[in-house]
């Protein structure tokens, strides 16, 4: 650690943010400068040695969520239906992104979903874990006729996923990112992140009359000023 200097933080923290972003770049500064740290305490380094501390710091460029109306919604389905008939794309892919606009779940909620969780007679999804912990999720009869096609789709690749991984079905799918791109090309809709659904299942939601504690429960939000 001696022979680091505050141009190759520099440098490093440079690249950081450029292969992935600023928000990641800043933790794994804040990381080393940590590490720089413990090795002033205990004399590995002089004391006021840390160079992380001159390291100037950016930040990512703020996002507008993009909300999907109804005209849009309509797009973006047409979409991935057209995705679901690609013979060379992964068809199970574009289903769950057509769950997730159907549910307003966070993706990794969808993507990790275990066939075990799902409840199709009782229209609901019980999931073992999310980010305010255990939740009921209700389904709409569209969203379950979804997950009975995907179920039905994966029943014979012995995974306990209902979309499994493409190269290890021992896995979950990952990064959807790449298809929801495609699709939005495909609609002509603009560019949006795959959290947007979440933002525009709620909105979409709202705009149509529903109770917004129902909302907030559908959502898995624990504060209702979050909704």
């Amino acid at each position: 650690i001696k022979d680091i200097e505050e141009k190759d933080i520099i440098d490093a923290y440079t690249a950081w943010a450029k292969s992935t972003s600023f928000s990641t770049a800043n933790k794994v500064l804040s990381l080393f400068s940590s590490m720089w740290d413990w090795c002033e305490t205990y004399k590995y380094v002089p004391r006021g040695s840390n160079p992380c501390r001159y390291v100037k710091k950016g930040s990512n460029e703020k996002f507008k969520a993009v909300v999907l109306d109804l005209a849009g919604y309509k797009k973006l389905f047409n979409a991935l239906d057209m995705g679901l008939d690609r013979p060379d794309m992964t068809p199970r892919m574009f289903r769950a992104l057509k769950i997730l606009a159907l549910t307003g779940c966070r993706c990794s909620e969808i993507t990790d979903l275990e066939r075990t969780e799902v409840a199709l007679d009782e229209k609901m999804i019980h999931l073992n874990d999310s980010k305010t912990g255990a939740r009921d999720v209700k389904l709409s009869d569209v969203a379950v006729e979804e997950l009975r096609q995907a179920m039905e789709e994966s029943a014979n690749m012995d995974s306990i996923y209902v979309f499994p991984g493409v190269h290890d079905k021992n896995k979950p799918i990952s990064n959807v990112t790449k298809p929801f791109h495609w699709a939005l090309k495909q609609a002509g809709l603009p560019h949006m992140r795959i959290h947007d659904l979440r933002h525009s299942f709620i909105t979409m939601g709202a705009n149509l009359g529903e109770n917004m504690n129902a909302m907030k429960d559908a959502a898995g939000h624990t504060k209702l000023t979050t909704t």
